[in-house]
């Protein structure tokens, strides 16, 4: 989470993680993916979480464009 983002929003930009696959769908129809973010120990335990561009595809409202630009996601607005 970066400094200025809210507690329900974060950095989810395909381009910043290591995706290891599809491991469930939100009832929306949003998949949910297994990954690491980019220079994360290889023992470092995966992360679970959406990828920014598929949500944008569905619910574009419910992403932005970080500074840093790259997409970070409102996950209080995931369905």
């Amino acid at each position: 989470l970066a400094s200025g983002i809210g507690a329900l929003a974060a950095f989810s930009d395909r381009r910043l993680k290591d995706d290891y696959g599809k491991v469930a769908e939100t009832k929306g129809g949003i998949g949910i993916h297994a990954y690491k973010y980019k220079g994360e120990s290889p023992h470092a335990p995966l992360r679970i979480g959406v990828i920014a561009q598929e949500v944008e595809e569905v619910m574009p409202e419910a992403v932005f464009t970080h500074s840093s630009g790259f997409k970070v996601v409102d996950h209080g607005q995931i369905r």
